[in-house]
């Protein structure tokens, strides 16, 4: 099924399930290009599909490119063998879009979302005015590491569905 087809199927299907669909449409997409660029790995990029579903919790109304850029990192992952499980940097950045709802981001998670935002969003602009401090870039890496492992996702282990 193509993305405009299921866009006009959502209100038969419900919009979750039509969400569910489209992400899962993107996720075929990327794993296509991901072969073309690496058609020796096609394999092994092909079995990532079952690691590529779709955390609704995360990816619910948010952008389909912050889910592109999602599945665009796990197969990377999965095509030069690095573990599946820690969190993506979209992930970071929808759980820290998610917490800025319920608070104030501390400085350092504000500047770790501005640099995710420009490294996910390339057409993304700094606020005006918006020049963090350099030591804060230390904060922001700490800050990276800690929300990977924060948003991580133990299902995702291409190793462990391989011997199931």
């Amino acid at each position: 099924m193509t993305i405009p087809m299921l866009d006009a199927m959502a209100p038969i299907l419900g919009e979750n399930i039509a969400s569910l669909f489209r992400l899962m449409g993107i996720a075929e997409e990327e794993i296509a290009e991901a072969i073309k660029r690496h058609p020796l790995e096609a394999i092994q990029i092909n079995r990532a599909f079952s690691v590529l579903c779709p955390r609704m919790n995360l990816f619910a109304h948010k952008t389909q490119e912050l889910y592109r850029h999602h599945a665009r990192e796990i197969l990377e992952r999965v095509r030069s063998g690095e573990d599946t499980r820690p969190g993506t940097k979209a992930e970071v950045l929808a759980a820290l879009a998610e917490s800025s709802f319920a608070s104030v981001l501390n400085e350092s998670a504000h500047v770790l979302a501005d640099r995710l935002m420009a490294d996910i969003f390339p057409e993304y602009q700094q606020p005006e005015g918006w020049a963090p401090q350099e030591w804060m870039d230390g904060a922001a890496d700490d800050a990276l590491k800690a929300a990977r492992r924060l948003v991580s996702d133990d299902s995702r282990d291409l190793n462990q569905k391989r011997s199931n």
